[in-house]
């Protein structure tokens, strides 16, 4: 933590276990990683990389590879601690986050229900209305010169779930190469901007408690809804 500075353009990787997270942070990095970032407290499941990416050569890149919601043996909202821990002591020190990628497998369904509904919630509210720099990466294609008619209508239909073109957000396909990888950074990258995540905003200048904010509220909704329906 004590490496990173305001100058760093920090982008946050997240979603469900297995959509793709560590693959792109070790395909993106290649052997252009300069050293470890972060963490004062390395059992958190919260890594941190430098890198390089060649067309934005006066960028001071770091990504920052969270754990998944239900994927660790801990409770969800203690997984929302740890990032809520490492996102606003962050902030505390005045370096603030350019952007989040949210992976998501294109031969996952939808996320209308269940846990991953809940998942995705909470990711809305960590970001909340005012943060545009949100690129959702689509992974797991195999061979995408030979993606079917019903795999392209569930791209548009994830596009249409998730408001891209209403909030701002882009929408790239992660191809697991080192070119793809560059092209979902690209969003960020081409205009940095620098503000505040909903969740940092309210524990670090209106004092909430972790279990008050919009996040930890929609994990609470959503698994009672989930327990009402069982």
């Amino acid at each position: 933590m004590r490496d990173l500075n305001p100058k760093d353009v920090i982008i946050l990787l997240m979603g469900p276990p297995g959509s793709g997270k560590t693959t792109f942070l070790e395909i993106a990095a290649g052997t252009k990683v300069v050293g470890r970032a972060s963490s004062e407290h390395p059992n958190t499941g919260i890594s941190a990389f430098r890198l390089s990416v060649p067309t934005f050569p006066d960028s001071n890149i770091v990504l920052v590879n969270t754990p998944a919601f239900n994927d660790t043996g801990k409770p969800d909202i203690e997984i929302l601690r740890i990032i809520s821990g490492w996102l606003n002591h962050t902030y505390r020190k005045g370096v603030q986050i350019s952007g989040l990628i949210y992976f998501h497998r294109i031969s996952d369904a939808t996320p209308v229900e269940g846990t991953p509904l809940r998942n995705w919630r909470a990711f809305e509210k960590i970001c909340g209305d005012r943060f545009s720099k949100v690129v959702l990466a689509t992974t797991m294609w195999g061979n995408a010169d030979n993606v079917d008619n019903n795999v392209g209508m569930k791209e548009q239909e994830l596009g249409d779930f998730w408001k891209v073109k209403a909030r701002g957000w882009s929408m790239q396909r992660f191809l697991r190469n080192h070119l793809s990888a560059a092209d979902v950074l690209v969003p960020i990258l081409e205009h940095v901007t620098k503000r505040p995540l909903q969740l940092q905003t309210e524990i670090s200048d209106f004092h909430l408690s972790l279990v008050q904010t919009s996040a930890a509220r929609v994990l609470f909704l959503q698994l009672q809804a989930h327990l009402r329906r069982c």
